[in-house]
């Protein structure tokens, strides 16, 4: 339960970090993470370089492990 728990507020914690960001880089992370779509895939879709997608989205990983470094 402390678990399942930790995971739900982890997670919270994450969309809430992504709800705020640029529409681009939601629809990168949110077609990645849950779309499980692979860069190339998602880079096809919103027609932008796959580089491009990669630096977006490790950039976000980044900044949320950041936020949450600092919150906990």
């Amino acid at each position: 339960f402390t678990i399942d728990f930790y995971n739900r507020e982890l997670l919270q914690e994450i969309e809430a970090h992504i709800n705020i960001q640029p529409s681009d880089i939601q629809r990168i992370f949110r077609l990645h993470i849950y779309g499980d779509m692979t860069f190339m895939q998602i880079a096809k879709v919103l027609e932008m370089p796959e580089a491009t997608i990669k630096t977006k989205f490790y950039r976000t990983v980044k900044q949320i492990k950041e936020v949450l470094k600092y919150e906990r």
